[in-house]
């Protein structure tokens, strides 16, 4: 009896130690897989720190849409800025050249003195942004009075004919808020 009860010891024994390397065994691979899960869910989703950079560069991108939404609107303005330009050139130079016709005078010599004084006055409007300002020691002033070209003298004229609309502005009467500053109390008793 005591030799088979030394034998199921040892079988008992062994069937335990058989269940804890099985158990060793399913732990190691429950590991490596949670590993393996990990390491796929990072690379789906990335580490936080990716996470983080992932959410500033959304961010960022945003931005950019808003800027380029409002630099393209900025454009369009600009554009249509352009073609009324262009509309108002083109009427000026049509009335110059029904000017010139209705005086009598040259419509070819007009038009060249207008596109000449258009030019002149785009150069006089952009040398200030063409050359920077440069610091001098003694800044003086000299007063020129430019004198009307015969050209620009007859599309003047062609404008003071026309009749002139006014706005008429309502001044609103001046009202006077007292405010407090933050720090003062409402109810200081003063």
């Amino acid at each position: 009896m005591l030799f088979l009860r030394y034998w199921r010891e040892r079988a008992s024994e062994a069937a335990s130690d058989a269940l804890r390397g099985v158990q060793a065994v399913r732990h190691r691979e429950t590991r490596d897989h949670a590993v393996e899960l990990f390491t796929l869910k990072q690379q789906i989703t990335g580490t936080p720190k990716m996470q983080g950079e992932v959410s500033n560069l959304q961010h960022e991108n945003r931005r950019l849409q808003r800027q380029l939404k409002a630099t393209g609107t900025r454009a369009e303005l600009i554009a249509q800025e352009n073609r009324r330009l262009r509309a108002v050139q083109d009427g000026l130079v049509a009335g110059g050249k029904a000017f010139a016709r209705e005086n009598g005078l040259d419509e070819k010599a007009l038009v060249t003195r207008l596109h000449t004084a258009a030019k002149e006055a785009l150069d006089a409007f952009d040398a200030p942004a063409a050359n920077p300002a440069v610091k001098a020691k003694a800044a003086t002033k000299a007063r020129t009075t430019l004198q009307p070209k015969p050209a620009v003298e007859a599309v003047e004229h062609a404008l003071k004919t026309k009749p002139v609309v006014q706005e008429q502005v309502r001044e609103k009467p001046g009202v006077e808020h007292r405010i407090k500053p933050k720090d003062d109390a409402w109810d200081d008793g003063h």
